[in-house]
């Protein structure tokens, strides 16, 4: 199969291949196979991604080269991290913030070759929010010391924590409303948005802050293109944001956030004492172990922070890796905005999104949307040079 990205809008199933039905099963099996008694035996997500990578590298290894070039910095970074955190400070491989890195380099292969296929976007959003909806059967409401309620998934399914589920469903609220000013089918548009208010819904649930305000940023981003393309789609949208608030749709949850937001979350406590930590130890950071800190009244806290975990847990090497990672894709991102290439009202406000909730969160990078949305950009270029 061909590695050239298609710069044309492409049929909806073009492009789909074995593989990236492979990596939708791994998914799948992430998030609902324990839930669903799927799971065999010791098989772990881990074991499935390299299986996974060796069948891509089997059918195409002659691509295997441009994918190492898209995806090299982000490679670098997972490997110095690791081989840091193995060599260095002795951590075990089944630390969380160990063995998530390991299963995110198969991922990050797989996922960039996935990303140069036509259509893999559209056909990897629906699938993410099918999974979306398939995970509200097994939701939960947790009620915190604030007295407020929250929802997160039953334990054993993935992305169970309301934060991790509020920046899933958040990411799907992005995608569907972007979609709607994308699409030239009334119909669609309606479709779309309406979907689109749910997910929007369903972030608010999880009370998770984040995710509304990088949505907000992320939709402000858009603004420029969207005024200038469809002010009067984007006056609708907001027409439908305020008729669900007035027939009281979000009043639950507009209170609960009232409740919540005086609330403390750690970072302003934890973050400087992680920060003086990084600078004592900067070049190898203190090990996946310590990447968390007690603040003064006692309280433990993680880093809350993609960024500061890769620098603290491993010091500067694989931060660098990983910022020059960001800023490549940015810079991708603002080349296909200006030139006005095909899906390129995705690509600057999903990877807003993207790099917002990374900031407030400790592994969301290696989420699959989050992989997506940093690594469609990284097609631009190879796009280009196949013009």
């Amino acid at each position: 199969m061909s590695m050239t990205p298609s710069c044309e809008e492409p049929p909806f199933l073009s492009g789909l291949s074995a593989s990236e039905v492979g990596y939708y099963f791994v998914i799948f099996y992430t998030v609902l196979g324990g839930p669903l008694r799927l799971t065999v035996g010791n098989i772990g997500v881990g074991f499935l991604m390299l299986f996974l990578l060796t069948l891509w590298f089997v059918q195409n290894a002659a691509s295997c080269g441009l994918v190492l070039k898209q995806a090299g910095l982000a490679l670098g970074c997972g490997i110095t991290y690791l081989l840091i955190q193995l060599l260095v400070h002795d951590e075990s491989s089944t630390q969380l913030y160990v063995r998530g890195f390991g299963i995110w380099l198969p991922a990050l292969v797989v996922v960039q070759w996935l990303s140069n296929q036509p259509g893999f976007l559209r056909r990897f959003a629906f699938f993410t929010v099918a999974m979306g909806f398939a995970m509200i059967p097994f939701m939960k409401i947790s009620v915190s010391a604030g007295l407020y309620q929250r929802i997160g998934l039953e334990s054993g399914v993935g992305f169970a924590n309301p934060n991790d589920l509020g920046y899933w469903y958040g990411f799907c609220a992005l995608y569907l409303i972007l979609a709607g000013f994308s699409t030239s089918v009334a119909g669609s548009r309606i479709l779309y948005w309406a979907f689109g208010l749910v997910c929007l819904y369903l972030v608010t649930l999880t009370l998770s802050r984040s995710p509304l305000i990088a949505i907000a940023i992320a939709i402000m981003v858009a603004s420029r293109r969207l005024l200038r393309e469809g002010f009067l789609l984007l006056f609708l949208l907001g027409g439908l944001v305020y008729a669900a608030i007035q027939l009281g749709v979000f009043d639950a949850a507009l209170k609960s956030y009232g409740l919540r937001a005086g609330e403390e979350t750690g970072r302003t406590t934890v973050w400087p004492i992680l920060i003086d930590a990084f600078l004592n130890s900067p070049m190898v950071g203190l090990g996946a172990s310590h990447a968390g800190m007690f603040v003064p009244d006692g309280r433990f806290f993680t880093p809350h922070n993609g960024f500061l975990l890769i620098a603290v847990s491993s010091g500067v090497v694989p931060l660098m890796f990983f910022i020059a990672h960001c800023i490549k894709a940015a810079k991708a991102a603002f080349l296909s905005t200006a030139r006005n290439m095909p899906d390129s009202i995705y690509y600057l406000p999903l990877l807003t999104y993207v790099l917002l909730v990374v900031n407030t969160s400790n592994g969301t990078f290696m989420a699959p949307w989050a992989m997506v949305s940093i690594a469609l950009p990284l097609c631009v270029q190879t796009c280009q040079q196949h013009d």
